[in-house]
């Protein structure tokens, strides 16, 4: 039987008493991977937390998934940056019109953001 999909906890599962993940885990992880397993950390920590623990293991470059927040938040790695970027984008629109047009209220930005995401410009 193949797998398709490896769901692991992090504290005493993947990461050793030391907090520490081992070579030996890192070279079979990305192996699977290699091989088409998707790799899904889980954790009850909040995401950041476990954004540089994913990438040790390489989920940023096959696309693993996170669940956070004892599951809460289901984040696939491999968009985190695009949404990231995303974010910062609109915020600093949204700087950037107060600043520029101080009588903008708040709720006409915030139309303006759903309108963008109705034509898929950005995503939240």
């Amino acid at each position: 039987m193949s797998y398709k999909v490896l769901v692991l906890d992090i504290d005493g599962t993947l990461m050793n008493s030391e907090k520490k993940i081992t070579e030996k885990t890192k070279v079979a992880l990305r192996a699977a991977q290699e091989a088409g397993v998707t790799i899904v950390l889980a954790s009850g920590r909040p995401t950041p937390g476990i954004v540089p623990i994913a990438k040790e293991i390489g989920l940023d470059e096959y696309g693993g998934y996170i669940l956070s927040f004892n599951g809460a938040i289901v984040t696939n790695l491999k968009r985190v940056k695009s949404f990231l970027k995303q974010f910062y984008l609109m915020i600093k629109f949204k700087s950037y019109m107060m600043r520029l047009k101080p009588m903008v209220s708040l709720s006409f930005l915030t139309k303006i953001v759903g309108l963008l995401r109705k034509l898929r410009m950005i995503s939240m």
